[in-house]
């Protein structure tokens, strides 16, 4: 596949800060990068970060460090968007950092939001989903669903 386009997730885990980095590397590569930030996740933003979190019109270049030009933000409630499509191409999705709720609901098949929609997808067109859990230690319940992903 010759698209160069990804799709990041960020959930209400802490370590907000990888998906910080990742979204900094991916913009300063200038890497067509669909996001959505769960509603949690800018609760984790205003606890971890000292950059100001607006979530009705949040701020990914003060966020990312970098401009923020290929980056397409997307509320988690628009489950109708593009990313939730098979037909939207893409190399592959990052969830980061990953709740345990959220790989428990991608592994079920259960989500109600677009982070978990375009997880379900993602894994329906066989492309790559990479899943950053950042609770430890992991229940037995949680390696589970890992195995289940």
């Amino acid at each position: 596949m010759d698209v160069q386009r990804t799709v990041v997730a960020v959930t209400g885990a802490s370590g907000i800060q990888y998906a910080q980095r990742l979204l900094h590397v991916l913009a300063a590569k200038q890497v067509e990068t669909h996001v959505v930030f769960s509603s949690a996740a800018f609760e984790v933003w205003r606890a971890e970060l000292e950059i100001p979190c607006k979530p009705e019109m949040p701020d990914l270049t003060a966020f990312c460090g970098v401009e923020a030009k290929t980056l397409k933000l997307y509320r988690n409630d628009m489950i109708g968007a593009a990313i939730a499509s098979g037909s939207f191409r893409h190399r592959g999705m990052v969830i980061c950092p990953c709740t345990m709720a959220t790989l428990g609901r991608v592994a079920n098949g259960t989500g109600d939001g677009l982070i978990e929609r375009a997880a379900e997808v993602t894994l329906k067109e066989r492309r790559k989903l990479l899943l950053v859990p950042r609770e430890t230690p992991y229940s037995l319940i949680a390696l589970r669903n890992m195995v289940a992903v």
